[in-house]
């Protein structure tokens, strides 16, 4: 990993589409299949935001291959080591994946939409349009392209699920202590009141603040 932004701070003058979309594939397979590179980019997740300002900055001169390379290798840096490119940038690769959504191949199709969702970017634009240049091709499908467009179908479907089951989880929880809370301030005054029998009626105001949080980690992603 270290190459690569070496490569591109001493070279970064002469960078072209096919040396940013080099770059960001080597970066995201080099972090995916070494644990080294992976703790070395948690220990210094500022190491790639020089390469990836002039990603963002080149991205109109990229074509619809490099632009599917780029989303991908993004893709894979934030599944495995947890870093993730600016908003900036995601933001700019979407724009420029749907204009140049109508050149893609189908490989090219499937990866974009896969590498949009592992990274939980919504992006309606661009899945109307891919999915609008996907129906009429079906039938050109590889098994490789139909099982990461299986994929990308399935991981979408488990994180609405996973979404869905969070709130009603959150939803019940606080219910319930909501009424832990109603239970003991009835208990309590109940006390108090007997305790104040004959000596006047006791009250006690009773105020409890409940706030339930779940993490997404109790329900795991497959």
């Amino acid at each position: 990993m270290r190459q690569v932004v070496d490569a591109h701070a001493q070279h970064s003058h002469r960078y072209r589409p096919p040396d940013y979309g080099a770059s960001w594939n080597t970066l995201g397979k080099l972090v995916r299949q070494q644990a080294a590179e992976r703790r070395a980019l948690r220990a210094q997740p500022k190491l790639l935001e020089p390469l990836a300002l002039a990603t963002e900055r080149a991205l109109p001169d990229f074509d619809e291959g490099r632009l599917a390379i780029i989303v991908n290798g993004l893709a894979n840096l934030r599944t495995s080591s947890g870093w993730r490119a600016g908003d900036a940038l995601w933001a700019g690769l979407a724009t420029h994946c749907t204009r140049c959504v109508s050149t893609m191949r189908v490989q090219e199709l499937a990866n974009t939409a896969h590498g949009f969702a592992k990274v939980e970017r919504r992006e309606p634009a661009l899945f109307d349009a891919i999915a609008a240049q996907s129906a009429p091709r079906l039938g050109g499908f590889t098994e490789q392209v139909r099982c990461t467009a299986h994929s990308t179908v399935h991981y979408m479907a488990h994180r609405m699920v996973h979404c869905m089951v969070h709130r009603m989880a959150r939803r019940m929880a606080r219910r319930m202590a909501h009424r832990i809370v109603q239970s003991v301030a009835h208990s309590v005054r109940v006390r108090v009141r007997g305790r104040g029998r004959g000596r006047g009626r006791g009250r006690v105001r009773v105020g409890v603040r409940v706030r339930v949080r779940l993490t997404p980690s109790c329900l795991p992603l497959p």
